[in-house]
């Protein structure tokens, strides 16, 4: 999941720079897209336990947006 620099930050926040950063912006990012992933999965019948979106999740993550970056830069979600 995103955790650093994420943009959509609400106009309330008073902020002119609107940029914050960690989980508490990365946990709504990657539950938002879920509850897509779901919605389809639903609209289409197919069938899917929790272990196999964690999987595809897994599967499907990419690490290539932040080659020459280390673990503690980028975080392990």
């Amino acid at each position: 999941a995103p955790g650093g620099a994420l943009a959509a930050v609400p106009k309330w926040t008073h902020s002119l720079a609107g940029l914050k950063n960690g989980t508490s912006m990365a946990a709504p990012n990657l539950s938002g897209s879920l509850a897509l992933i779901f919605s389809g999965l639903r609209a289409q019948k197919i069938a899917w336990t929790p272990a196999s979106i964690q999987a595809a999740v897994e599967a499907t993550c990419s690490m290539a947006p932040f080659r020459g970056y280390s673990w503690a830069d980028v975080g392990f979600g």
